[in-house]
């Protein structure tokens, strides 16, 4: 199931914790990962060296969606040299029904 289909069904809040790695730039995992939490949930997203930029650019979608960053937390992988990072959101509130969009209107405007 798509996420944004599974963030506007059943699944939608019912999850304590959601993680993603290598899906799409973050203000748009914000979009597809955040009304899949529950409130009071965490969303950890694996970055690569881009990860400060992204979360910058991410604060608006994460004002919308009702989350806040938690911590920014470095990392690397043996022989590989290109730095990685976890970003962790927790949910305050129940996400607004307009979230998530669907993919088409994600894709042509990212929050």
């Amino acid at each position: 199931m798509r996420a944004e289909d599974a963030g506007r069904g059943e699944l939608r809040e019912r999850f304590a914790f959601v993680t993603a790695r290598a899906v799409a730039r973050l203000p748009i995992l914000l979009e597809l990962c955040i009304p899949l939490l529950q409130p009071g949930g965490h969303f950890i997203a694996m970055k690569g060296s881009t990860a400060p930029e992204e979360e910058r650019q991410a604060q608006r979608a994460a004002q919308l969606l009702s989350c806040k960053l938690l911590s920014v937390t470095p990392y690397s992988l043996p022989e590989l040299e290109e730095k990685r990072y976890l970003l962790i959101y927790t949910k305050i509130s129940a996400t607004s029904p307009t979230y998530p969009r669907s993919a088409a209107r994600i894709a042509k405007k990212p929050l």
